[in-house]
């Protein structure tokens, strides 16, 4: 048997789950095509997702052609819940992208497709409802081309009109003219007058195109309708790659989703090496862990299983792990996981004092599942703050408790999160008692290019496991900038320390790292960054004046605009996230409830604000050193031992001469 992992993607309301019901009816896993607005679907099996009308979270449902069964993914489609469709991203072999032909490229559209490239994932798009007025399967094809890549393939001749579809496959030479470009082989067959090729020869082909990620089909349809979704199936067994199986005989599988079923954690696995079975022990976070069930689905259906092979989607009970987490033995295995940042972050409060703790445990069990949540407790005001990606999000966390854990809560209005980044270099030394020290240099880096770490010193100088503990804990106090944000955009290396077989402990770097970093922030100094996004607004051609100068005054302004049918205007453009909040406030009032906006994030830039914004630190915090040392159990008076001789002048860090030449700091 062979795998095909695929996942299902597209902006809200582009028909992503009708498009996985035709497919599951016509494979027959369902005897009946379910809707999304009746809440009869398979994929959206949650309370609140029925209810909402949206897919919150990933869920997986299979289905066999011959010797092939895919794993589908059906992931949501709204920008809130975007690390929910990173985690799913990450154990895929292949995905399909549903655009409406209506609304065509949007902004959660431009979004999900970065995620796409950067992960190098490949693709076949599915242009759906082009039984909608307004429809252009042609206009669509270009708009993916401009905005995406040029290495699209239309496969069909598809014409809609007033809401009728006629769809033609295309021959077997209108297909070779679209890959030849691509391929040499395919560009001779083209132009030689003798050539002998078939559907077959094409169709092997593009799936050779496709196992080298080169190209990009296109497929069009109605899945409300169903149309069109037969031709896309055919595209997902024939064209895309299915996973390849290793000659690795050692365990080792991907952690993609955290769930809880009647309070029982499952991890939902990816088996990547090897085989997984029942009752197996597994390597997990420096132990063994045991499995206790395995289940996998079938169709719609979960099955237990004593074995499960490379390729395939498990769910595991009985470990403690989190998404992207890699379990087992296979040291080279890295995660595809990718992280986001939130935009907001909230306060959760409940009135029932007693059922504080209840709270706290039950949001955590909710970070386990989508760690962006980033749980935190104020121990002075035993408040609970959370991140979140949107406002919606928090929206269905406060429901999420109310249905699985009967708690009534409320969330605070969501403020934005800002960033930290450093100004120049800064170099910070600390040590702690005197045979254990370190120093840290930070670099300012371009926007964007995020944390990288180095060590530039021998391990005859600080032992490889105080250097690996050195780097976990550099990356853990990222989150505390000087101003509370996480530190973002910059080069860290470690370019001295020591460390003595008797005297250091691993509880000495724990002071001394988090010290010694915090000096080096301070000697940087750090400016805020604000969250930027893309936006694009929809609004009647009536409100247009008003709509368009109050987007001009925003400090970014607006980069386009597209006269649309039925009297709209489409206006896109940039924006700071703080304007752009403000800007949706006043949108209803502007246009009398009828004008649209969404945005995604897209990045960050220099915060233009009066006050430096200031976010509570809820842990012990190394900018206060003595009080920092008190909650690490640690003793003042060893601080700074080893940096500092008999006659009490400091004493240079050891660190390895023929990298430190250049470096007399």
């Amino acid at each position: 048997m062979e795998y095909c992992t695929i996942g299902i993607f597209a902006h809200a309301n582009a028909g992503k789950t009708t498009v996985t019901e035709n497919i599951l009816y016509q494979t027959g896993v369902i005897s009946s095509i379910g809707r999304v607005d009746s809440g009869t679907t398979i994929t959206d099996d949650m309370l609140l997702e029925r209810s909402r009308g949206i897919t919150i979270r990933s869920s997986y449902v299979t289905f066999s052609v011959g010797d092939l069964t895919v794993q589908l993914l059906d992931t949501p489609g709204h920008v809130d819940f975007s690390a929910e469709v990173v985690r799913a991203m990450s154990v895929l072999d292949a995905a399909v992208f549903v655009i409406s032909g209506v609304e065509g490229i949007e902004a959660q559209t431009i979004n999900i497709w970065n995620m796409i490239k950067k992960m190098n994932i490949p693709t076949i798009f599915f242009i759906n409802k082009l039984d909608r007025i307004g429809a252009d399967y042609l206009e669509t094809v270009d708009a993916l081309k401009k905005n995406f890549t040029n290495r699209i393939v239309n496969l069909q001749n598809i014409f809609c009109e007033n809401g009728s579809i006629f769809i033609k496959p295309k021959k077997a030479r209108e297909k070779l003219e679209e890959i030849a470009e691509f391929d040499d082989e395919a560009l001779d067959m083209f132009f030689e007058e003798d050539s002998q090729f078939d559907d077959k020869w094409v169709d092997k082909k593009i799936k050779q195109l496709y196992e080298k990620n080169q190209i990009y089909c296109v497929m069009g349809g109605s899945a409300l309708s169903e149309i069109g979704v037969d031709y896309l199936l055919k595209g997902i067994v024939n064209y895309l790659p299915r996973f390849k199986k290793c000659d690795e005989t050692l365990f080792s599988g991907e952690v993609y989703m955290i769930k809880r079923n009647n309070g029982l954690k499952e991890s939902f696995i990816k088996v990547l090496n090897g085989v997984i079975e029942n009752r197996m022990s597994v390597e997990l976070k420096d132990e063994l862990q045991k499995v206790r069930t395995l289940t996998y689905i079938e169709g719609n259906q979960r099955v237990p299983c004593n074995i499960a092979s490379s390729g395939q989607l498990v769910i595991a009970t009985g470990l403690d792990c989190s998404a992207g987490d890699i379990i087992g033995t296979n040291e080279n295995q890295k995660s595809n996981l990718i992280s986001l940042s939130p935009m907001f972050t909230a306060v959760l409060s409940i009135e029932n004092m007693d059922e504080k703790i209840l709270l706290w445990d039950s949001i955590k069990e909710l970070s386990e599942e989508d760690p962006v949540l980033n749980a935190r407790l104020d121990k002075n005001t035993q408040n609970i703050q959370i991140d979140l990606m949107g406002r919606l999000q928090g929206e269905t966390i406060v429901q999420m408790l109310d249905e699985r854990y009967h708690l009534q809560v409320s969330l605070s209005e969501p403020s934005i999160i800002y960033k930290e980044t450093p100004i120049s270099e800064g170099i910070g030394k600390a040590g702690y008692t005197k045979t254990s020290n370190i120093a840290i240099k930070i670099e300012p880096l371009p926007q964007g290019s995020g944390v990288v770490y180095q060590s530039l010193l021998a391990s005859d100088y600080l032992f490889t496991k105080y250097q690996k503990q050195v780097e976990r804990l550099v990356r853990r106090y990222l989150n505390i900038g000087l101003y509370g944000w996480q530190i973002t955009d910059c080069k860290i290396s470690l370019i001295g320390g020591k460390c003595d077989n008797v005297g250091s402990e691993p509880q000495d770097y724990n002071i001394a790292t988090p010290i010694a970093f915090s000096r080096a922030l301070k000697a940087a100094k750090t400016k805020l960054l604000e969250p930027i996004v893309a936006y694009t607004v929809i609004c009647p051609t009536e409100y247009y004046p008003d709509v368009i100068s109050k987007l001009m005054i925003m400090r970014k302004g607006y980069s386009d605009v597209l006269e649309k049918e039925g009297g709209k205007y489409e206006i896109e453009g940039e924006a700071f996230l703080s304007e752009m909040e403000m800007f949706i406030n006043s949108l209803r009032e502007l246009t009398g409830g009828k004008g649209t906006a969404n945005y995604v994030h897209i990045g960050y830039d220099d915060a233009l604000i009066a006050n430096m914004v200031e976010r509570p630190v809820l842990e012990a915090n190394p900018h206060n050193e003595a009080k920092f040392i008190l909650q690490m159990n640690g003793i003042m008076e060893n601080l700074d031992k080893g940096l500092e001789t008999k006659r009490g002048k400091p004493e240079k860090i050891k660190r390895n001469k023929h990298l430190w030449k250049n470096n007399k700091s």
